[in-house]
C-alpha cells in the first residue's frame, strides 16, 4: 500500500498547526482563559502550572511564544524569566509577561531582565492578539536571517570551495598551445555543477522571500510540458551520469496545453529531478512521466532512492524542512525546494503530492495543472469547416 501525502489548492485542506505558545500561570483559570482564546486563533497551545514545570516544557519542547505570569509562589515569573534568557535571546524565544494592573515595577524589573513586552489583567483579547502577533512576527524575521546566514556560511561555503579549488587545479593542467585532455573537461565540468549548486541555493533564498512577501508573480502563457520535460531531463543528465544515476522521461503523447509561467514551472521540474537525483544511489534510476487526466496534465518524478519514513511525508513541503535520507554526493540544501514547489504549483491552480513506491524502491513526487482552454478558431477557419461540413 502506497503511503502518501498531498497538498491542494482548492477545498478545505486540513489545517497545519499554528506557532506553539506556552502559557505559565499557577491559575487554572488564568491559563484557560488565554489558552481557550489562542487556541480559537490557531494557535498550538501548552500550559504550565509552576516555573519548574515550564521550564521543562521549554526543554523538551520547540515552544515559539511564552506568557509568563509574575506573581507565583515558589520561582517567580521573574525568576523565571532569567532562566529562560540564559539559554535564549529576545529574539529566538519571546517573552510576554502578564501582571496585575498597577504593578508597573515589576514591569520594570521584568523588561530590564529580558521581557519582549507585557499585559495588564484583565487581558484584554485585542491586546493580546496584537502583542502575540507582533512578538511572532519578530521571530519569524529572527529565524529567517539566522537560516540566512547559516546558508551563507555553511551551504554557499562547500560549492564555492568547489568552484576555486577546481579552478586552481585547471589552471595547474593547462598549458598555453596544449589541447584539452579529459582531465579537463572533467574539471571544467566540476566547476559548472559547484555553480549550479550556489545558484540553486541563492534562488530558493530569494523565492522564498518573494513569496512569503506576495511578491512573485506568475505570467499566463500556453506551455508544452511535453518540451518543458525534455529539457529539463537533458539539463541534469549530465549530474545524473557522474553518480552512476540513469535519468529518462516517458511522455505520453499528446499532452493538452497548461496556462502557466514557464520559467517558474521549469523551476518545479527542476527542483523535483535534481532532488531525485540529489538522493538516489549510485546505479539506480529516475524517470520523468507525464500524462493526460481528466482535467489537465500528471507529470511524476519517479526516483529509486531510499524512499520516505512517515515523518517525511508529512513535513516534506514545508519550508525548511530536512528529509530523514542524506544526499548521496554531499550535496547541500536549503530546505526551502519542496516548499517553494507547492507554493509555485499552487499559484498555478494545481495539486501536489509525495508516495512512497509500491513493490519497489524510492518515491514519486507529483504534481497535477489544469489544461489550457482550447484557442477559439479564427473566422476564416470557422468558413472554412463549415463548407467542408
Amino acid at each position: 500500500m502506497q503511503r502518501s501525502a498531498s497538498t491542494r489548492s482548492k477545498g478545505s485542506p486540513a489545517r497545519s498547526p499554528g506557532p506553539l505558545v506556552l502559557v505559565v500561570d499557577d491559575s487554572m483559570t488564568g491559563r484557560e482563559i488565554l489558552t481557550r482564546r489562542l487556541r480559537q486563533e490557531g494557535y498550538e497551545m501548552r500550559e504550565a502550572e509552576n516555573g519548574e514545570q515550564a521550564l521543562a516544557i521549554i526543554a523538551s519542547e520547540p515552544i515559539e511564544l511564552v506568557l509568563l505570569d509574575v506573581t507565583m509562589p515558589g520561582m517567580s515569573g521573574l525568576d523565571v524569566l532569567a532562566h529562560i534568557r540564559e539559554e535564549h535571546d529576545l529574539a529566538a524565544l519571546p517573552v510576554l509577561m502578564v501582571t496585575a494592573l498597577g504593578d508597573a515595577q515589576d514591569v520594570v524589573v521584568a523588561m530590564e531582565r529580558g521581557a519582549n513586552d507585557y499585559l495588564t489583567k484583565p487581558v484584554e483579547y485585542r491586546i493580546l492578539l496584537a502583542r502575540v502577533r507582533t512578538a511572532l512576527e519578530l521571530k519569524r524575521l529572527h529565524d529567517q536571517r539566522e537560516h540566512f546566514l547559516r546558508v551563507a556560511s555553511h551551504d554557499l561555503k562547500n560549492p564555492l570551495l568547489a568552484v576555486v579549488g577546481t579552478a586552481e587545479l585547471l589552471e595547474m593542467d593547462l598549458e598555453v598551445g596544449r589541447p584539452a585532455r579529459d582531465r579537463d573537461l572533467r574539471l571544467l565540468r566540476n566547476i559548472q555543477d559547484a555553480g549550479i549548486a550556489a545558484q540553486r541555493i541563492v534562488r530558493d533564498l530569494v523565492d522564498a522571500h518573494a513569496l512569503e512577501d506576495g511578491q512573485l508573480v506568475v505570467r499566463r502563457d500556453r506551455v508544452d510540458m511535453r518540451e518543458l520535460i525534455a529539457q529539463v531531463v537533458q539539463a541534469n543528465t549530465p549530474r545524473a551520469s557522474t553518480k552512476g544515476i540513469t535519468l529518462s522521461s516517458g511522455v505520453a503523447s499528446p499532452l493538452p496545453a497548461v496556462i502557466g509561467d514557464e520559467t517558474r514551472l521549469r523551476q518545479v521540474l527542476d527542483n523535483l529531478v535534481s532532488n531525485a537525483v540529489k538522493f538516489s544511489e549510485k546505479g539506480s534510476e529516475t524517470q520523468v512521466t507525464a500524462r493526460e487526466t481528466a482535467d489537465g496534465v500528471r507529470v511524476e518524478v519517479v526516483d529509486g532512492g531510499p524512499g520516505l519514513r512517515d515523518g517525511d511525508l508529512r513535513l516534506a513541503f514545508g519550508k525548511y524542512s530536512r528529509l530523514s535520507a542524506r544526499p548521496t554526493g554531499q550535496e547541500t540544501s536549503t530546505g526551502l525546494g519542496l516548499a517553494i514547489v507547492a507554493e509555485l504549483v499552487r499559484m498555478h491552480g494545481g495539486t501536489v503530492g509525495l508516495h512512497n513506491n509500491e513493490g519497489a524502491p524510492g518515491a514519486t513526487f507529483w504534481f497535477e495543472l489544469p489544461a489550457a482552454a482550447q484557442p477559439e478558431p479564427l473566422a476564416a477557419e470557422r468558413v472554412a469547416e463549415g463548407v467542408r461540413s
